[in-house]
């Protein structure tokens, strides 16, 4: 496939991330609205994590780091395109999903024991549970999700489930909203009756049903049939689960890592004058966004050409296609990482200060998100090259060099939350997070640069200094026109709140977009070049 196609392909993605992501954003605006940042909004988002949770642990790392090498490799040397395996894959996936599914929703307290502080109040406790039998249903789609778009993608389609998410957030915004309206007081959590949690936990399951549905009219696009095939011998299933191993073995030690910090960050939120887990989570998914947006897309219409590459043995294409990419991430993320970093308080105030939300949390989720930001590089890159250990079939090195991420992260995390003041528990399990990426990425590239491959590390360093350079530039001027404008300040309003982050934002992007031509930024002015013609 040419390259065309895969710019195509990106555009495409990268359009339906935003159109997700946005609507993600009005979600996490219309959830916190509607139950705010204090112990009930904990007992739901803890809850509301464990679907995702359950799903990755089990099969969802597997499926999404193995299986499209495999599904590409199959439809390539198969006699049948690899519908055969495809079937048998399917049939075996949704087996899974189906008794996991009924086997966590019966053992929901013991689940939701596992993260829940011991600080928690018994109501707390029973009301993080009511949730999660409501919301553990989400694993069977969410599994289901992903395998279908996993399908699509091998066979090079990918804007529809890019698009699919749009259609979970509406429906969650509508149940939000409804919530409201018939809560009589959303800002105390021990009012409210089985019968408002059930209508806020059912429609957020709901909109997870929805998105994985829609994407099945999208398998005629790509003249695929599904057919249950319960014959899994010989169907080559055992490479791939020899290689889902490590994968599996990778997330569980990210979940244990996970595990420890909402218990920290939920028990944060039990102390005077501090903020929890959702505040952590919702600063997490705000910093996210741009790395949906640009790094997801890019990587995603990639990884099927990166195993293409692999089973060719075509390792210098793979080698050259990597590193462009991580120069790519490099000039589009770091301006802005340095963007959010100074709107980040100014930011969360816009998002989340409104209904249950006080001003004074929303701009603390903002303190936490302008941290997050320093790692926004380095985790898109990490995200990146794991891709590329993915399309080599080597699952064995990542879950090493998880390891030593996660104990990065978790000691970290420990010790300032531990040493820090109240108000600050919550950024030093951030600091901890970031830490772990910038530490552990280097490390990343290194051994992968050895798997036969030629990163051509010097000469990726000089080019990547243009960016960075630029980006410093960019900063220093963003903040004397802080210091000038007085942007740094509190503001009670809305508007106070809003010439902040359209005055450092807008700035930031002239500044950098004039800077990228006289450093001669190739991923911007070669972007710029394209879409005037």
């Amino acid at each position: 496939m040419p390259n065309k196609s895969v710019a195509a392909n990106s555009t495409w993605m990268a359009l339906g991330t935003i159109s997700s992501r946005i609507t993600g954003v009005i979600r996490s605006a219309a959830v916190i609205a509607a139950i705010g940042f204090g112990t009930f909004a904990d007992a739901f988002s803890i809850a509301n994590s464990l679907p995702t949770i359950v799903y990755v642990v089990v099969v969802g790392g597997a499926i999404n780091s193995v299986f499209v090498p495999q599904l590409v490799r199959h439809m390539k040397n198969d006699a049948d395109g690899g519908v055969s395996y495809t079937n048998k894959l399917l049939t075996l996936v949704g087996l899974i999903l189906f008794t996991l599914t009924v086997i966590a929703v019966l053992l929901a307290p013991q689940i939701v024991n596992i993260y829940a502080p011991n600080s928690w109040s018994v109501e707390t406790l029973n009301q993080s549970v009511f949730f999660a039998r409501l919301l553990l249903p989400q694993i069977f789609f969410y599994g289901l999700y992903t395998v279908l778009q996993q399908v699509l993608n091998s066979r090079e389609h990918f804007a529809l489930p890019m698009f699919a998410p749009l259609l979970n957030n509406l429906v969650m915004i509508a149940t939000a909203i409804l919530f409201i309206y018939i809560a009589h007081d959303v800002t105390v959590s021990s009012s409210f009756t089985n019968q408002e949690m059930t209508i806020f936990g059912v429609g957020t399951t709901l909109g997870v049903m929805v998105q994985a549905i829609s994407l099945i009219p999208a398998l005629r696009l790509v003249k695929y049939k599904f057919k249950i095939n319960t014959k899994f011998k010989g169907a080559g299933l055992t490479t791939a689960g020899h290689l889902a191993f490590w994968t599996i073995g990778y997330v569980i030690v990210n979940q244990i890592t996970y595990a420890f910090i909402t218990r920290l960050a939920a028990g944060a939120n039990t102390l005077e004058n501090s903020i929890g887990f959702t505040s952590y989570q919702n600063a997490f998914l705000t910093f996210i966004l741009p790395h949906s947006v640009i790094a997801v897309s890019l990587v995603t219409a990639l990884l099927p050409r990166f195993s293409d590459m692999a089973n060719s043995v075509e390792i210098n294409k793979l080698s050259n296609s990597i590193n462009k990419a991580s120069l790519s991430l490099v000039s589009l993320m770091l301006p802005i990482s340095v963007i959010m970093f100074f709107i980040g308080q100014p930011l969360a105030q816009l998002l989340f200060a409104r209904g249950a939300a006080s001003i004074t949390d929303a701009r603390s989720t903002g303190f936490l998100l302008s941290i997050f930001a320093i790692a926004l590089v380095p985790f898109s890159i990490f995200y990146l090259l794991l891709r590329g250990f993915y399309a080599l079939e080597d699952t064995k090195t990542p879950f090493y060099i998880n390891i030593v991420l996660n104990i990065i992260n978790l000691s970290a995390a420990i010790y300032l939350f531990n040493y820090l003041p109240e108000n600050n528990k919550v950024a030093g399990l951030v600091i901890g997070y970031v830490a772990s990426y910038v530490l552990t990425t280097p490390l990343l590239w290194y051994f992968l640069n050895k798997k036969q491959l030629n990163l051509k590390t010097s000469k990726f360093i000089k080019e990547a200094l243009k960016p960075v350079v630029a980006s410093a530039l960019m900063g220093l001027s963003l903040y004397f026109i802080g210091v000038q404008l007085d942007l740094f300040s509190e503001k009670s309003s809305f508007f106070g709140a809003l010439i902040p982050v359209i005055t450092w934002g807008v700035s930031g992007a002239l500044i950098y977009f004039v800077l990228s031509f006289v450093f001669k930024i190739e991923a911007i002015t070669n972007t710029y070049r394209n879409l005037i013609k």
